[in-house]
């Protein structure tokens, strides 16, 4: 339609989708298909000369033109007029049609992690519908946005929020699909959850190494903080729970291990993936509690510090100078947190390798168990 508009108009069109955030370009443009970031509408928008495509009141593109078409005649203007009316017919057919595909496809995910079906060939036959190979592999990727809790105390808000979920679940099915032809993605508050095809294992490394570019486009289009935690590669689609599993605890471990927001993958984790096992378990909370002693069972301010100050020496490894630049303490202070953390474990010192090493490790434990005060304590300023 682009191509004909153009053609009858002599001049170079365009149509940027809000809804997907795409653009599409006429043949005869300089506009390429590309995918839209808010940055970049507005700059085509200020830059260019357009028309809005609306429906309900609700802005869901534009028809944009390479030079001001002031010169046109009135049957220009008509033909304009008839691009904007099928351009909306077009979205309204989609949008019809995509919500009922939208709806099955949502309930088939959301069964496969769920392991709602009791036959494999359920699975693999429905799959098929949905235009996913039974021949191929899988690695589930689960996406969630980093941003401060929002009030949702009224009826409008939820309804903003909702629709704004619709609309990245859009964006992000757009855009996995053109990284990753065959992928399923669903949105199970608060996490997306993407079901994504690996032809051979082989090709996980790349695959990953693509989810970071995607990353990045992410990041910019929700403007806001993003991380992704990838499965390991599963033969077949049956594995799905098992690699949801996965991945929802890569996530739990970044969240209590406070990591920066970025890609993650469950292959890439290490004595982390082995405490996974121990958690919760009678001997991991023995351990801790042994070793880790009053410093968790005294909440008061002066812990949180002295439980900060250990983290601390943990993630520098026990580097004393490096940990109190980490921490904006002078080197002095440090040795006596030190001092008083010796005193409150119970132990002579904490230079001997075996006894840090111990301390580390029920450190871990803990944090992977806990979400207390304590494990807040980066938070506060020394």
């Amino acid at each position: 339609m682009l191509n004909i508009l153009a053609r009858f108009l002599n001049v170079g069109v365009a149509y940027i989708d809000e809804i997907f955030g795409i653009g599409y370009g006429s043949e005869n443009s300089s506009f390429k298909d590309t995918c839209v970031v808010p940055d970049m509408l507005s700059e085509i928008i200020k830059d260019y000369t357009h028309v809005k495509i609306t429906n309900a009141n609700k802005t869901i593109g534009h028809l944009v033109f390479e030079k001001e078409p002031s010169y046109l005649t009135r049957f220009a203007d008509v033909a304009i007029r008839e691009a904007q009316r099928a351009l909306l017919l077009h979205f309204q057919r989609m949008e019809f049609a995509s919500k009922v595909e939208r709806r099955h496809k949502d309930a088939f995910i959301k069964d496969i992690l769920y392991s709602k079906f009791k036959k494999p060939a359920e699975v693999f036959l429905q799959a098929k519908v949905h235009g996913w190979d039974p021949g191929w592999k899988l690695v589930v990727a689960t996406i969630k946005t980093i941003e401060e809790n929002k009030s949702t105390n009224n009826s409008t808000t939820d309804a903003l929020r909702v629709e704004e979920e619709e609309h990245l679940l859009n964006f992000l099915n757009e855009k996995l699909n053109v990284y990753f032809p065959g992928t399923m993605a669903t949105n199970i508050s608060p996490y997306f959850v993407a079901l994504i095809p690996l032809k051979e294992e082989k090709d996980y490394i790349g695959l990953c190494k693509t989810i970071e570019k995607l990353h990045d486009v992410l990041t910019r289009y929700m403007e806001s903080d993003v991380v992704v935690s990838v499965s390991s590669a599963k033969k077949d689609l049956s594995e799905a729970p098992h690699a949801f599993s996965e991945s929802l605890e890569t996530l739990d471990i970044l969240r209590r291990m406070e990591q920066k927001p970025g890609v993650y993958s469950w292959c890439d984790l290490g004595v982390e993936k082995i405490l996974c096992a121990l958690k919760g378990s009678e001997i991991s909370r023995n351990f801790w509690r042994k070793t880790l002693g009053k410093l968790i069972d005294t909440k008061d301010e002066s812990s949180l510090f002295l439980f900060q100050t250990l983290e601390a020496l943990i993630s520098n490894d026990w580097q004393l100078k490096q940990t109190a630049d980490f921490l904006h303490i002078h080197y002095n202070t440090l040795k006596y947190r030190i001092k008083r953390l010796e005193d409150i474990l119970g132990i002579d010192g904490l230079s001997e390798g075996k006894r840090r090493f111990d301390i580390s490790l029920a450190f871990m434990l803990y944090k992977l168990e806990n979400s207390d005060p304590l494990t807040q304590c980066s938070r506060l300023t020394p």
